[in-house]
C-alpha cells in the first residue's frame, strides 16, 4: 500500500512538473484558466501522462485535484495557486 502511495507521490509531482513546462502532448480536455485567490490564474481540466491513454491528474476550478488511472483514484486533495506559487494543502496520499 506505501508503495502504491509512494508511486502515485512521485506521479503527482511529475504530472506537475510536466504541466507547467513546455510540453508538445495536449491534454485531454482543453484546460481553462481560472483565478484563483490573488489574481494568478491556473490550468484546469483533466492532463494525461505522456505515453499514458487514461492516466494522470484532473484539476477541479473548485480548488480540488486527483490521480487516477481509467476509473481508480489513487490520491484526492485540494489545492491553491496564485502567480507563481502552486500549494498542496492536503491530500489523502499520507505524509
Amino acid at each position: 500500500m506505501k508503495t502504491k502511495l509512494l508511486i502515485a507521490g512521485l506521479m503527482f509531482f511529475s504530472l506537475i512538473l510536466n504541466a507547467c513546462a513546455s510540453i508538445s502532448s495536449a491534454p485531454a480536455a482543453e484546460p481553462t484558466a481560472v483565478p484563483i485567490s490573488s489574481g494568478g490564474n491556473f490550468p484546469t481540466g483533466k492532463f494525461i501522462k505522456s505515453g499514458e491513454t487514461n492516466y494522470g491528474l484532473n484539476f477541479k476550478a473548485d480548488g480540488t485535484f486527483l490521480v487516477f488511472q481509467g476509473d481508480e483514484v489513487f490520491v484526492t486533495g485540494t489545492y491553491k495557486a496564485d502567480d507563481k506559487m502552486f500549494t498542496e494543502t492536503s491530500n489523502t496520499g499520507g505524509p
